[in-house]
This record gives C-alpha cells, sequence and structure tokens, in this order.
C-alpha cells in the first residue's frame, strides 16, 4: 500500500486524466480479447486485403521490389558488395547462422546455451521457469522474489535471428538459412497464439518482433521456403501484431521508450501492409503520436529525457530506422521527427568514444531494435552507436558523423568489421 501511494503521489495531477483514459482502454481492450477469438479465416485476410483470392493477395506481396526492406537493391547484390569490403564477414555470419540452426543462443549474458530442438518460447531458460499457454492477462509476468526473469523470454521471442538469418540467405543462398527461419516462425506460432503466452505481454516486444519479421521476410523473400501457406499465415500473424499494439499502446504516464517503440512497429507494419486499409490507420497514428511524444520525451539538447545513454541510444536507433524506412517507401515523415532523431544523433556524435562505444550514463539493459552487425561480440553492451551514427551519417549526409565513425574505426583497428556494419546498415 505504501509503495502504490508512493507512486500515485509522484504523478502530477494533470496527467491524471490520460492515466485514467489509459487504464480504461486497456481494460475494455482486455475483456474484448477474452471474449472474442483472435484467429484469423484465410476470409478474414482476404477482407483485410479487400482481394479476391489468396494467390492474388500472395502474389502482389512477391511483385513489390526491394524496397520493402531498406535495402535499395536486391539482398544478395548487396550481401555480395558488403562482403567484398569486410573481411571476414562471410566466416562471421555463417558461425552465428549455423549456431541459430542448431538452436543455441547467447542472450542477456546467458553464455552459449544449447535449447535443443524444441524452443521453450515461453521459458526462461536459464532459471528454467515457464508461463503457462493462458491469456496474458491473467499470467504474473513479473516477480521480483521468484528468481526468474521474463526478458530472457522476451528477448528470445524478439526474432533477432530471423535478420541473422536472412543475411545468411542473402550472402550464400542456402535453403538451410531461409527454412529455419520458417520452421522457427511456424513454432513461434503454435506455442504462441495471439493473445495467450507471456510474449504478448508487452506491446514492445510485440512492436520488435514483427519489425524483425518484416526485416527477415525482405531478405528472405525470394526463397521458396516461404511458400503460399506460410505467407498467408505470415500476413494474419502480421495482422494480429498491428491489431494488438493498436489496442494496447503504452500511453500512460511517463511515456517511456516503450511507446515510442510501438509507434515505431505501427509505423513499419503500416508500411509494409499496404494496402490493407487498416495499415493506413496504423502509418497515420503512428507518425502522428510519435510527433506528439518527442515533444516531451526529447530534450532541447538532443538527449532522451530518461537519462540513460543506452536508452538514448536505443531510441535513437528505433527512430533512425524508421525514419530510413519510411524514406526508402516515400512515405512523408513529420519534419519534427525528423529533426529530433538529428539531435539525438548529434548527442551520440557528441558522447561517441575513440573506441566506438558510449560511456555508460543511467539503466542499460542491451535493448536493440534490428542486429544487422556479425561482429557484435566487439560491442561490450550489445549495443552499436558507431553503426547508428554511420548509417545517421548517410540519412543526413553528415560527412562529420562520418568522419568520427572512421576515426574510431583507426582507433580501434577494426576497419574491416565496422565498415561491414556500416555498409549493411545501409
Amino acid at each position: 500500500m505504501n509503495h502504490f501511494l508512493r507512486r500515485a503521489a509522484a504523478v502530477p495531477l494533470r496527467f491524471y486524466p490520460r492515466i485514467v483514459r489509459h487504464r480504461i482502454r486497456h481494460r475494455l481492450a482486455t475483456l474484448t480479447d477474452l471474449a472474442t477469438s483472435l484467429d484469423l479465416s484465410d476470409k478474414d485476410l482476404l477482407a483485410a486485403f479487400q482481394a479476391s483470392s489468396l494467390p492474388e493477395l500472395i502474389a502482389d506481396f512477391r511483385s513489390r521490389d526491394s524496397k520493402l526492406f531498406f535495402l535499395g537493391d536486391d539482398p544478395k547484390e548487396r550481401g555480395a558488395q558488403v562482403a567484398a569490403v569486410s573481411p571476414g564477414l562471410d566466416e562471421r555470419l555463417r558461425s552465428q547462422g549455423d549456431s541459430i540452426l542448431e538452436h543455441k543462443f547467447d542472450l542477456l549474458g546467458s553464455g552459449p546455451r544449447d535449447l535443443g530442438s524444441n524452443i521453450p518460447w515461453r521459458s526462461d531458460f536459464i532459471s528454467g521457469h515457464e508461463w503457462p499457454l493462458e491469456h496474458f492477462s491473467r499470467l504474473t509476468i513479473v516477480d521480483l522474489d521468484a528468481g526468474f526473469d521474463i526478458k530472457v523470454a522476451w528477448e528470445l521471442s524478439r526474432f533477432h535471428q530471423g535478420v541473422t538469418l536472412g543475411q545468411c540467405y542473402a550472402l550464400t543462398g542456402e535453403e538451410k538459412y531461409a527454412s529455419e527461419f520458417v520452421e522457427q516462425v511456424k513454432d513461434w506460432w503454435s506455442e504462441n497464439p495471439a493473445g495467450f503466452g507471456p510474449n504478448w505481454a508487452n506491446a514492445m516486444e510485440v512492436a520488435i518482433r514483427s519489425t524483425n519479421w518484416i526485416c527477415s521476410y525482405g531478405l528472405l523473400r525470394e526463397s521458396p521456403a516461404l511458400d503460399e501457406e506460410f505467407m498467408a499465415n505470415f500476413l494474419k500473424s502480421l495482422l494480429q501484431h498491428g491489431r494488438y499494439i493498436t489496442r494496447y499502446l503504452e500511453c500512460g504516464w511517463p511515456g517511456s521508450n516503450h511507446l515510442i517503440a510501438d509507434l515505431c512497429g505501427l509505423v513499419y507494419l503500416g508500411v509494409f501492409m499496404s494496402p490493407a486499409p487498416e495499415s493506413l490507420i496504423w502509418l497515420r497514428k503512428g507518425l502522428r503520436v510519435l510527433k506528439h511524444e518527442l515533444k516531451s520525451q526529447v530534450l532541447p539538447d538532443g538527449a532522451d529525457y530518461e537519462g540513460s545513454s543506452s536508452y538514448h541510444l536505443l531510441v535513437t536507433e528505433m527512430l533512425l530506422f524508421t525514419v530510413s524506412y519510411c524514406d526508402s517507401r516515400v512515405v512523408a515523415v513529420p519534419t519534427t521527427v525528423r529533426e529530433n532523431l538529428f539531435r539525438m544523433l548529434e548527442v551520440i556524435a557528441g558522447l561517441l568514444r575513440p573506441d566506438g562505444n558510449l560511456p555508460l550514463f543511467g539503466d542499460c539493459d542491451s535493448g536493440r531494435w534490428l542486429k544487422l552487425e556479425s561482429d557484435s561480440s566487439l560491442l561490450p553492451s550489445e549495443q552499436d552507436p558507431r553503426g547508428v551514427l554511420a548509417l545517421g551519417a548517410v540519412l543526413f549526409d553528415s560527412q562529420r558523423w562520418a568522419a568520427l565513425v572512421e576515426s574510431s574505426v583507426s582507433e580501434n583497428q577494426g576497419g574491416d568489421r565496422t565498415l561491414g556494419r556500416w555498409e549493411a546498415a545501409l
């Protein structure tokens, strides 16, 4: 009770209407979910896209140009370009990809763990705790005294491994990587039906997973492993993801990096799922609320208000890839969003150390939006400020930022590896 009263007293009175609206909206959404099935049929999918047949719908997605991801050319061509300027990239990515094929993961300091043939998607595999397959609203997600950590299950279900598999496929053309992605996603669906299990308990996780699936598809889209049946279910699941984020936006008080992630996820889904009518709603809402939210979350000097260099980098990375994705699809981004991103990149430029890392201020959970680098072992916090600033230098045509990146590369004597990470981000 004392803890509740302290938290209540910390909230400014003017924010209480926002909190009440958020709580009521969240509760109503939960009651609706519990009373209805979130499963989607083929008919539901066709209705959502206003398409006449599944073959027609899938053919439309397959015929889209390569900018479905954010590459301006074919992923295999780009993979060859990256490999040419980054000696050892092929071997490093193959090593990571082969570990994923063997279901060996190193997450959140766990060290390499063999998760076996059946990946425990709903488990903290470090403690052994497993969340049951119940509606997320009925689960105890966090218990500080119980010795388990929900972030282990969440990190695995963010599907950063999907992008790695996609990179391996683009570099090698070997179908085993595409087949592994398909099998992992199908297995995840079977263990995590919409709304059930811990991986549906947080809109930020749903947003990050959506983005990684979309980007993985961009790299794997030419593989026959992504057949019509898989693609139909893939689009159904992304519809479920978009609808979930819309219902459960984390817009209470105070706003945080979670809400930014939710909104960036809506933008990604809004762009990718076009021309479904819902997608336009997601895109408009994502950009509109993002424009408003950045006014309060980004300080005048460009620093993230949470006072953490790690979270500042995470929010910057989310915004950077989202703006880049919109630009590649010729989607207009509010000027103030772009201005805030520029100032946040300026902060990273000012904090960048000669070794390419940031000094640690405040909390750090090593959170990522997309993991593109093959040399992640060189990143102490698993975050990549040099790669973020490099992509920012290209997006804003900043020779000064590019020079800072190149200088840190020379200082750290890792030019070949960092160049690969830089080029991969383009």
